[in-house]
């Protein structure tokens, strides 16, 4: 017999082996939902009816309109650097803003700017192959304009804590 925590495990890693096969979102979510289908009406476990995560994982290749994995690296590695790059500009021009100094010869809230410019851009080019269940349409909805909302909501976060405590310990 198998419990619900076996399951959500079983998918979890299925998910993670169509992933790393370069599979879409969009064809992950179907792969998912079929067979979390097949769980529930045939009763018998996912590792029964298809064996192991893995192996289920090698019968499906990449569409055409699956991106190549070799890609997907090197733009995380560029999001993730310029990102940082953003986040430091952001906070070290904030706190040079408070205090009236300058950062690398900028105005510190014109380094703040600019870091906030890098994160919106940053986060506005990257890519997003979001898993999307189809017996949920309320899912796609985790798009760009999503994670847009969460940056520039970080964003302000961050300025008005940065403001907060130069203001209390000043």
């Amino acid at each position: 017999m198998s419990t619900r925590t076996d399951e959500k495990r079983y998918l979890t890693d299925l998910t993670t082996a169509l992933r790393l096969r370069n599979i879409s979102g969009a064809r992950i979510g179907q792969i998912v939902a079929e067979v979390e289908v097949h769980i529930s009406e045939s009763g018998r476990t996912a590792l029964e009816s298809f064996g192991t995560p893995k192996e289920y994982a090698r019968q499906f290749e990449p569409g055409v309109s699956d991106p190549p994995g070799r890609q997907w690296g090197r733009q995380a590695w560029t999001g993730v650097l310029t990102a940082a790059i953003g986040g430091w500009l952001l906070a070290a021009g904030a706190f040079a803003g408070m205090s009236g100094d300058e950062l690398m010869g900028l105005p510190g809230w014109w380094a703040c700017g600019a870091g906030a410019a890098i994160l919106v851009i940053t986060f506005g080019l990257m890519p997003i192959d979001a898993i999307v269940d189809p017996r949920r349409p309320a899912s796609r909805h985790y798009g760009r304009l999503w994670l847009m909302s969460w940056v520039v909501g970080a964003i302000v976060v961050v300025v008005a804590l940065i403001v907060l405590l130069m203001a209390l310990f000043t």
